[in-house]
């Protein structure tokens, strides 16, 4: 099953941002922010479940992965995001979430995120799609889709409702220089591996 990216999708011209890891620790979100998990994740769902009424066993199971694969998007960009202090607090009453059609112009700093948390979420939840794809293979298909869209909306309702700090205030923080240090020490280890491997 695959459908097009959605066209509502933007090009992404983005700053040269590092891998982001997978979050595996217990976390907690603080109520604003469940609430926004759980009303984008049903937005989301609502709009691109592929079986709007699913009769049969298979089709529920697809909807559910669906539904898993939108909430965990939308939970990892948001840890993320509050783990190098880049939110805001929510100081309003979260309300139902109505998706929209014109993307949102994110700085080329959040662009990069969105790039790095898609290729993180893509290798997680298909993985050997993501082996083809980096070795140059296209694909179309539902959940890539799903991946893209559940992060690109969370990051695009965060920049909507003015919940994203101003980047030249984050990357002076503490917790981005960390990520960046730690991301490049883990690229030479890879690199000095690789090049062992050649030499023997």
């Amino acid at each position: 099953m695959s459908k097009i990216i959605g066209s509502r999708q933007a090009f992404i011209d983005c700053s040269n941002v590092p891998p982001i890891d997978r979050f595996e620790k217990d976390f907690k979100f603080d109520i604003k922010h469940q609430e926004i998990i759980k009303r984008m994740s049903g937005s989301l769902s609502g709009k691109y479940c592929i079986y709007k009424n699913p009769n049969y066993d298979h089709e529920k199971e697809t909807n559910k992965k669906q539904r898993q694969i939108f909430k965990d998007c939308i939970e990892q960009t948001i840890i993320f995001l509050h783990n190098i202090k880049a939110l805001k607090p929510v100081t309003f009453k979260v309300r139902q979430i109505t998706l929209w059609q014109k993307a949102f112009n994110l700085e080329p700093f959040y662009e990069g995120i969105n790039v790095s948390l898609n290729s993180m979420l893509i290798k997680h939840h298909f993985p050997s799609m993501y082996a083809q794809i980096m070795k140059g293979e296209i694909y179309s298909h539902v959940g890539l889709s799903d991946v893209k869209e559940g992060i690109l909306y969370t990051m695009e309702y965060l920049k909507k409702m003015e919940l994203l700090k101003d980047v030249d205030t984050v990357i002076k923080n503490k917790e981005v220089k960390e990520w960046v240090d730690t991301q490049y020490k883990k690229s030479k280890e890879k690199q000095n591996g690789n090049e062992d491997k050649k030499n023997k």
